[in-house]
């Protein structure tokens, strides 16, 4: 009996260990594509390992790659993403901790019906919301909401994250 659990046991382990490499082998071949020349790649071989090992992909998609319209890399756009990321994470943390504990707290009339808006919301599809969102901020804004949008976009969602 304690044979065969430990044998069930073996047996899971090594199913595990193939899906774990199955799911894992496109995070390994992009890893060791990116660092080999772009010779080698065109050569075949997607698995192997760099004969050569360099880093120049990386600084080239960094600084110089044809993003957009300029070859300006990826440095801008990283740090623009930063920019919308850190304020965004700071204001709905900070204003989803206060009204989810006024909204525990704070027992008025038709709290109920609230809250019960409130999860009933976080059913609706983002891609519903998506749209319509970014044209009310190109007419209020006119395109120029990378400071508004990131506390805009995440408005209804600043409860949900920490009541729920």
């Amino acid at each position: 009996m304690n044979s065969q659990i430990k044998l069930s046991r073996i047996l899971i382990y090594v199913v595990l260990i193939l899906f774990a490499f199955y799911y894992l082998l496109p995070l390994y071949v992009m890893l060791v594509n990116s660092l080999k020349p772009l010779d080698e790649i065109r050569g075949g071989g997607m698995l192997y390992l760099p004969s050569v090992w360099t880093l120049d992909p990386w600084r080239s998609a960094w600084s110089s790659a044809q993003i957009g319209v300029d070859p300006s890399g990826l440095k801008p756009y990283f740090w623009n993403s930063i920019a919308m990321v850190v304020p965004a994470v700071l204001l709905s943390t900070i204003f989803g901790s206060l009204n989810g504990y006024v909204l525990t707290k704070w027992q008025f009339k038709g709290h109920g019906i609230v809250f019960g808006l409130l999860l009933l919301s976080c059913f609706i599809p983002f891609q519903i919301v998506l749209i319509p969102m970014a044209k009310l901020l190109g007419v209020f804004f006119g395109g120029n909401y990378i400071w508004f949008s990131f506390s805009a976009f995440s408005l209804r969602y600043w409860v949900h994250y920490i009541v729920f």
